[in-house]
């Protein structure tokens, strides 16, 4: 007799913050999947008491349990959730491509770290717009002429997990510097906001908890 496999429960442990969890958070929401999202301090997590570093392979967080297994890392969760829910690319070149893509806002995402560790508002404020005119404003030159001729997503017209990779990073992006990076960029502004409103990341985007980051 065939034994029913387990339905998955998923936990997934980050910060009180957006960061590198939202995509995650995203690929929930959007296909409606259940999961508990259990948020910590910084201060919580780095104690030597704490119970979820203590689960943590890499000692890093967001960490994805699974039926009482862990998963680290933010992209390797990301793609383990994306092919039984739909969002992996068939094509493998297509998932190449959608690799490149995530590879790219991992890139931009560790270009940004001086700025948002520093301290110092003035010098904070200067690093922030070296690094919007250095490496964001170039990428978003890479998005909009990836999204031309009429691509509704950056993998053809078919939503894939690297969609809510970069709309999460777009998103960061818009609320820390508003329109400017969109001045040159309507297809990954209209891109941005056909995401937003998709069944699932709409009513996400207006209940999520209120973070500065």
């Amino acid at each position: 007799m065939e034994r029913k496999r387990k339905m998955a429960e998923y936990k997934l442990y980050y910060f009180s913050k957006r960061g590198r969890a939202e995509p995650i958070r995203l690929i929930f929401a959007y296909t409606g999947v259940k999961y508990e999202d259990i948020r910590t301090t910084k201060e919580e997590f780095r104690s030597k008491d704490s119970a979820i570093k203590a689960k943590t392979p890499t000692g890093y967080l967001p960490l994805l349990e699974v039926n009482g297994l862990f998963l680290p890392q933010t992209l390797a969760i990301i793609r383990y959730l994306a092919k039984p829910h739909g969002l992996q690319p068939e094509d493998p070149f297509d998932s190449a491509i959608a690799d490149a893509y995530a590879d790219t806002v991992c890139d931009l995402v560790t270009a940004s770290l001086p700025a948002r560790r520093e301290t110092d508002p003035t010098k904070k404020k200067e690093l922030g717009l070296q690094v919007l005119q250095e490496k964001f404003l170039p990428a978003m030159g890479l998005f909009e002429k990836r999204l031309s001729d009429n691509r509704q997503y950056l993998i053809g017209n078919k939503i894939s997990w690297v969609d809510f990779v970069v709309f999460a990073f777009l998103d960061e992006l818009h609320r820390k510097f508003g329109e400017k990076p969109y001045e040159t960029a309507p297809n990954a502004k209209a891109y941005k906001e056909r995401i937003a409103n998709l069944p699932g990341i709409k009513e996400w985007i207006e209940s999520r908890p209120k973070t500065e980051n």
